[in-house]
């Protein structure tokens, strides 16, 4: 499912967003953290991979050029925390996992 859409009727206890999340444009991701969190358990857990800072870019994957775009970490925090996920863990440009930036949310 477009996760622009989703729609599922139940909620999770963790929701997972690798590599794909960042493809949003900057008001899809904003709409979009509001879908997942509308779909997350009052104690679950979400994880994306997200930009290290703000902006928009074309990036090059296969030789296909392909979309990016990242709001400011913390724009991500502030809206995750202004619907109850206190516990925010966010790592820069992660060596360990491909120089993704990786944030992760709790309650």
């Amino acid at each position: 499912m477009d996760m622009r859409e989703l729609s599922l009727g139940e909620r999770f206890a963790a929701i997972i967003a690798w590599d794909s999340f960042f493809h949003l444009s900057p008001d899809e991701q904003r709409q979009v953290l509001q879908r997942f969190l509308t779909h997350l358990d009052s104690r679950g857990a979400l994880l994306l991979t997200v930009g290290h800072e703000s902006g928009e870019v074309l990036g090059v994957v296969e030789g296909e050029d392909v979309y990016h775009s990242s709001l400011e970490p913390q724009e991500y925090e502030h809206i995750l925390r202004s619907r109850g996920l206190g516990n925010i863990e966010m790592t820069l440009q992660d060596k360990s996992c491909g120089d993704r930036t990786v944030l992760l949310a709790r309650p």
